[in-house]
């Protein structure tokens, strides 16, 4: 465990003394971490962290931001509690690359980070990564991800020297998603009211990233009587195939006017996306479903929701604290883009 590793020091001072009775308060000061330790090794750099130690940090690789060191095999356990995932995001991404590296896989020569997820204890291949390119940000499907940083002696000399990577891990319950409001009716579920915001964004879990395995996401609009939802999608990614039906064992993005499944509508997955022109509800009320299942990754879907006026299509404005004196009387106001006209009685 990754607690016996910190290095500490102790100061201990005596409060007082009852008979053979002795109260002591020790301060400890935290002076390295096992990541410390482990970057000045070539040899094991094995390092697992719980979100019990503490809920964010930096990782990074041994000897960073210098040149790594050849021959090793570094692994990372991120461990968290409960609903907490475990959300990797990479800050920099260096690794050395052979001279005939145009084909390769990341794999035989190659120095590579590898990421795993576990899915009812099983540990499954995210993906692995080399070169230069910045690998997306990771999401752990249940409470584990785990990875490998291996490096190799190297057949021709480097050019310049590789940093390595430098990483942030934090444990989440939000799912990286920070629209809308969160809902305990599920373990990711986010409610978006037009008492709240007329219009904003909502986006796969973990988004830019790769959405987690499965994962069902939930998300609620819920407008004014006289309203409408639109929803328009500038970014979709959600592998799938076919009609994205259950069969296919597609991941899929649902739309619903009710709080159960509306059977009359499509899923959209792979290369049936959503339309253009976005989609829109029947009434006040919109239920989307985001679903993945434990085979493939993408990076999900980024969009805009709307609520406007079943009488037209512009969103409604609300001004707030706004008091209007007209014709002798004051009427506070919502002002639709519409023009709707405004009516007050005269003051008795």
């Amino acid at each position: 465990m990754v607690e016996n590793r910190f290095k500490r020091n102790f100061k201990v001072r005596l409060i007082e003394t009852l008979g053979n009775k002795m109260l002591l308060i020790i301060t400890v000061s935290q002076i390295g971490s096992a990541l410390q330790e482990q970057q000045q090794s070539t040899g094991s750099c094995d390092l697992e962290i719980t979100s019990r130690m503490d809920k964010s940090g930096t990782i990074t690789s041994p000897n960073y931001p210098n040149q790594y060191p050849a021959n090793l095999r570094c692994s990372y356990r991120f461990r968290s509690q409960n609903a907490e995932r475990v959300q990797l995001v990479f800050t920099d991404f260096d690794l050395y690359q052979p001279p005939d590296h145009e084909n390769s896989l990341c794999r035989g020569e190659f120095d590579h980070f590898s990421a795993y997820v576990d899915l009812d204890g099983r540990m499954s291949e995210v993906d692995t990564f080399c070169g230069v390119e910045m690998p997306p940000q990771l999401m752990s499907s249940q409470n584990l991800i785990a990875a490998e940083f291996v490096t190799h002696q190297y057949i021709v000399q480097p050019k310049r020297p590789y940093r390595g990577f430098r990483m942030i891990y934090r444990f989440v319950t939000d799912f990286g998603i920070k629209s809308g409001r969160s809902d305990s009716s599920h373990t990711c579920s986010f409610y978006y009211s037009s008492a709240e915001s007329t219009n904003g964004t909502f986006y796969s879990p973990n988004y830019p990233g790769y959405y987690p395995r499965k994962t069902e996401c939930h998300y609620t609009f819920d407008g004014a009587p006289n309203q409408k939802v639109r929803l328009t999608f500038t970014y979709f990614d959600v592998e799938g195939f076919g009609q994205c039906d259950n069969e296919s064992q597609s991941d899929f993005i649902e739309f619903s006017n009710y709080r159960t499944m509306d059977r009359k509508l499509p899923r959209y997955c792979g290369n049936r996306k959503p339309p253009e022109k976005g989609v829109e509800s029947e009434n006040d009320f919109y239920h989307v479903i985001f679903s993945s299942n434990s085979i493939f990754d993408a990076t999900g879907f980024f969009g805009f929701y709307q609520f406007t006026s079943k009488e037209g299509k512009h969103p409604l404005r609300r001004v707030k604290s706004a008091a209007w004196k007209m014709h002798g009387c004051w009427s506070n106001a919502v002002i639709v883009a519409a023009l709707c006209t405004i009516s007050c009685l005269p003051l008795l």
